[in-house]
């Protein structure tokens, strides 16, 4: 009786504490404002020492965390501490919204639909506005900001590497095109989920990689890292696997080349689960900071109430991206002493709260945290939290009181993105699924 006397109350005064902290310290930010607020001036002013910031969301579809980021960025450029911002899309097809960014003939829209590709999320009204603003901001600024791609797959890299491949080695782009030409194709791609690789692929790659290193685009070069990364992340053998491989490695292997290519400081807009730099979440944020120290710096994004988009699951036939609604997080969650400050959002400053008892409770001790991707399962929300220790992850914490939806601009070509697509993003999207129903699963084993 007394243990559990004491166990009720570490969980009940951590957050008395926290909230208390979280009142006298929130740094009020506005949802409105085009430029940066004072609040994430103040944000990007104690983060101007860092090379990598990178920027969470706590789901891919709410409409205040592209604000917010935005707002971030827009604070970063005006201390002249933004190169390049890397997205959460593929290498090849984010060349659109590069085009786009350096006053190329592209629509905003047009830019978002074709850099989006099989990736939803892409498709946000808020990221039509960012790249408006990177645009504007390219054509008054002499130090241009760049746009990168950090994810794979990337059906356009196959195509980037033929293009390169045929002028420089047309012997060697006829061996490789049939590789080439799977790699490609989103649905023969699919076919290579959890099988081994064919005879002589390793060898293909490794030749591609070889001749590109001479070329003068270092694009090229990097779109055949890409396929390879592709190849590695398909022939994993479980989903699981898949997914880790994917945080481990592709992420942080292409911010680390982004940042390079940039010439200067970089800014990583991608989900909360991406990155955490606590070590033990093994995290591209993770990585980072292990090879980059102090040098990379991380902002979360959470939300107390309200909604977002997500692709349901199980979903219906026909069915497809829809909004869902949230209540305010149970109080075990890190965000759940951020909903007691009486402002619609707020910036904390982790790194100066103090190491008191309760405090270490709730940002040093593992917490649940809501980290909602491109699914969501209504009747099991705490299928996707992610835990942490709040302050290893991230150095700032934005907190969103209420959220909204984001809205979607209409899909580019939709009968025919529907059919070259839905293969492979369906097998991502069921190997995200398995990987946090495997993670859940584990965890309540432990308790």
């Amino acid at each position: 009786m007394l243990i559990s006397t004491l166990a009720t109350f570490a969980l009940l005064g951590a957050p008395s504490e926290a909230a208390a902290w979280a009142r006298a310290h929130a740094v009020p930010l506005s949802l409105d404002a085009e430029p940066p607020s004072d609040g994430l001036g103040a944000v990007a002013e104690a983060l101007k020492g860092a090379d990598v910031v990178l920027i969470g969301e706590p789901t891919h579809g709410t409409r205040e965390s592209w604000t917010l980021r935005r707002q971030l960025l827009a604070g970063l450029a005006s201390r002249n501490r933004l190169s390049g911002v890397a997205l959460e899309a593929g290498f090849a097809e984010a060349m659109a919204a590069e085009e786009y960014a350096q006053g190329g003939a592209l629509s905003a829209e047009e830019a978002a639909q074709r850099t989006a590709g099989i990736r939803w999320p892409l498709r946000a009204r808020g990221f039509v506005q960012l790249l408006r603003w990177v645009r504007a901001y390219n054509g008054k600024a002499t130090r241009k900001i760049h746009v990168y791609g950090i994810d794979a797959p990337s059906p356009g890299a196959a195509r980037l590497v033929r293009a390169a491949l045929e002028q420089r080695n047309p012997l060697l782009a006829s061996r490789a095109r049939p590789l080439l030409d799977q790699l490609g194709s989103t649905a023969q791609m699919t076919g290579l989920l959890g099988q081994p690789a064919a005879p002589g692929e390793r060898e293909i790659m490794a030749d591609l990689q070889r001749e590109l290193a001479g070329s003068p685009d270092s694009r090229a070069l990097q779109a055949a890292r890409i396929l390879d990364q592709t190849l590695r992340f398909l022939h994993q053998p479980t989903d699981e696997a898949r997914y880790r491989f994917r945080d481990e490695e592709i992420l942080a292997a292409n911010v680390r080349w982004a940042l390079q290519d940039a010439g200067g400081p970089l800014a990583v807009l991608a989900h909360d689960g991406h990155i955490t730099m606590d070590p033990e979440n093994r995290s591209m944020g993770a990585r980072l900071r292990r090879d980059l120290g102090e040098r990379t710096a991380a902002v979360g994004i959470a939300f107390g109430s309200g909604g977002f988009l997500a692709m349901p699951v199980p979903r219906a036939p026909g069915e497809r991206v829809r909004a869902f609604d949230l209540a305010p997080p149970a109080g075990d969650l890190v965000e759940a002493p951020l909903g007691e400050v009486p402002l619609a959002a707020a910036a904390f400053d982790l790194r100066a709260a103090p190491h008191t008892p309760a405090m270490q409770s709730w940002l040093d001790e593992p917490r649940p945290l809501r980290a909602i991707g491109a699914i969501f399962k209504a009747d099991n929300e705490r299928g996707f939290y992610l835990t942490l220790r709040a302050r290893r992850a991230f150095d700032w914490l934005l907190y969103i009181q209420r959220a909204t939806p984001e809205e979607l601009v209409p899909a580019w070509g939709g009968a025919f993105l529907v059919a070259r697509y839905a293969p492979l993003g369906c097998a991502l999207a069921l190997a995200a699924l398995a990987a946090v129903w495997l993670v859940a699963r584990r965890r309540r084993r432990s308790s």
